[in-house]
């Protein structure tokens, strides 16, 4: 409840390796699956091994559905993301930057900033990392000038803001 779930591909391989039609039924796949499971329109898409682009990958991407893309390399910003289908995260949630980076947000960024955290459920931590993390979402958690959103929310925010 309140987690969004997106597309990982349904196999999970380098998508460089995949022609077209590969990378096309690796979506349409994890989509169908996923949407049998959950009930819900899957619009997301985290990039297996982070982001390797090919000619025409984006595009197959786009015409599966999908409305963004999240990647793995960090940017250490806060900025919105330009194209949402390549859209790289602040930090990942073990990085040795993320409580500067938490600091930075909370104290020197504006309205429309966006401290994109990624990462794995499955990523083992051991209790020192957890507690680092933990410390961090402590900080973030209940503040009334910090909006919550998924990505999904996220990119259906910034288009709302354009057509305004």
């Amino acid at each position: 409840k309140g987690h969004e779930i997106a597309c990982h591909a349904y196999t999970h391989p380098h998508l460089n390796n995949l022609d077209l039609g590969g990378i096309a039924y690796q979506i349409v796949k994890d989509r169908e699956t996923l949407e049998e499971k959950t009930g819900k329109i899957i619009e997301g898409f985290a990039y297996p091994y982070g982001l390797t682009e090919t000619e025409g990958m984006i595009d197959c991407i786009k015409n599966c559905g999908i409305k963004y893309g999240r990647t793995t390399k960090p940017t250490y910003n806060f900025e919105l993301p330009k194209q949402p289908i390549f859209w790289h995260p602040t930090c990942h949630f073990m990085d040795e930057r993320i409580e500067e980076l938490t600091e930075q947000f909370l104290n020197e960024s504006d309205n429309n900033a966006l401290f994109y955290i990624w990462g794995h459920s499955y990523e083992p931590l051991d209790d020192e990392a957890w507690n680092r993390f933990e410390l961090v979402c402590q900080k973030l958690a209940n503040r009334e000038d910090v909006a919550y959103l998924t990505n999904i929310e996220v990119i259906k925010t910034i288009k709302a803001f354009k057509s305004c």
